[in-house]
């Protein structure tokens, strides 16, 4: 009888086993389905500028496509930003602002927009901006050559949308989640730079550390994210 009981409760320990070994994988999946996560996918894009006695003065920057909603939850868009990310780490931007006008089949929508879970909704986002005095009149008219030494020239810095939710949690336009602390701490750091100057680092070294624990806590998210937690 003891033999049985031991062979009985060794296979109980093997079939929870089993169990924890393929049901930990089905329940990584099944959360992270239900993560806030919000996409763009382009049908146009287009920039149209107004210069005046050959100064840029207005810029108008349309994007149409289909904003998705991929998880399973229902979430909402908070906000959609008008930015040109500094490189393709998308770690820092080079400017950032929202204020778009967003249409659907003709329809003004006022932000925030909700979304059901795994909605899409095919959207037409125009932002309308004054360039003139502003870092965009650089960022919006520079032009960089097709190939080195070739006449046909393309737009130097490329203007996407990124969405924040409800939540806070801001999107590129392909979905992936971002870090707004982390972004805006690069962005003011130039703050610093004169009591650096003049002969104080406690500010300079101090905001750097601020972002790299920014960098740090946002690296542990990113993990805890994927495994759907």
């Amino acid at each position: 009888m003891s033999h049985f009981w031991t062979d009985f409760w060794s296979s109980v320990i093997d079939i929870a086993a089993a169990i924890t070994v393929l049901g930990v994988p089905y329940l990584v999946v099944s959360n992270r389905r239900r993560l806030p996560r919000f996409s763009f996918d382009f049908t146009s894009s287009n920039r149209e500028i107004t210069s005046t006695g050959g100064n840029p003065e207005f810029g108008k920057f349309s994007f149409s496509g289909s904003v998705r909603n991929q998880s399973l939850d229902p979430n909402s868009i908070q906000r959609i930003f008008l930015v040109v990310w500094r490189n393709k780490k998308r770690k820092s931007y080079l400017r950032i602002s929202h204020g778009a006008t967003i249409t659907q089949d003709g329809t003004t929508l006022s932000e925030p927009i909700r979304f059901d879970g795994r909605e899409g909704r095919k959207l037409d986002i125009v932002f309308e901006i004054a360039l003139a005095g502003t870092v965009d009149a650089r960022l919006a008219t520079a032009q960089s050559p097709v190939a080195p030494g070739s006449p046909y020239l393309l737009s130097t810095y490329q203007y996407e949308v990124a969405f924040e939710d409800i939540s806070g949690n801001l999107f590129d336009n392909h979905g992936i989640l971002l870090n707004r602390t982390g972004m805006d701490l690069r962005w003011t750091i130039g703050n610093t730079l004169e009591k650096l100057r003049g002969g104080n680092p406690l500010p300079f070294f101090w905001h750097f550390l601020r972002i790299y624990l920014s960098d740090a806590v946002f690296f542990v998210r990113r993990i805890v994210r994927r495994l759907g937690i």
